[in-house]
């Protein structure tokens, strides 16, 4: 059985095995050390953890995104500062579980519980991205299984960013990493 809660500032002897598993599943180097602490003490960030018995097996992050935070979003909709002076925006940052339980459903609970707390935040837009990496199991299903809606596909997405700061790519396997991406979006109901 697998349970959910918040991590906060308590979880700290755990960030190293989830960092581990965020690095693994994501790209080997794309985390840095401090990233969980950082996101845990910004108020406008909520990082929720999945465990099986006291074990950390999954880790999900939304933010609340501020003036500069939609950066990572314009390649795919340069509309968004527009809507931002408009809207409050949300963003699923990341999302990672265990390589043995993926397509189990545990994505889609943290993902439930990363709306739930952006509703909270009254945010209007909620953005995310999923990696085109070409492994069985990407965030699209969870997107796609909890009502966002595909925007806009971009090849390559990552190839500058990973020449800036180069990471392992767990799908492509190159340097710098030719793996696409797609924007996904949920509009809220005010």
């Amino acid at each position: 059985m697998i349970t959910f809660r918040q991590l906060t500032a308590q979880d700290t002897p755990l960030f190293p095995l989830a960092l581990e598993l965020l690095n693994r599943t994501q790209g080997v180097g794309l985390f840095a050390t401090e990233y969980l602490s950082h996101r845990i003490h910004d108020d406008n960030s909520y990082v929720v953890g999945g465990f099986q018995g006291s074990q950390l097996v999954a880790v999900g992050i939304a933010q609340v995104l501020n003036s500069e935070g939609f950066g990572y979003y314009l390649p795919f909709d340069h509309t968004l500062p527009d809507i931002f002076r408009t809207q409050k925006i949300g963003s699923f940052s990341t999302l990672c579980v265990r390589e043995d339980l993926q397509g189990q459903g545990i994505g889609k609970k943290i993902s439930t519980r990363r709306l739930q707390w952006l509703k909270e935040k009254n945010c209007s837009v909620i953005l995310g991205v999923s990696w085109v990496s070409g492994k069985a199991h990407t965030s699209h299903r969870v997107f796609e299984k909890i009502g966002f809606r595909a925007v806009h596909k971009i090849e390559k997405f990552y190839y500058n960013s990973s020449k800036e700061k180069p990471f392992e790519c767990p799908g492509c396997h190159a340097q710098p990493c030719t793996c696409a991406a797609i924007l996904y979006r949920m509009d809220l109901e005010s």
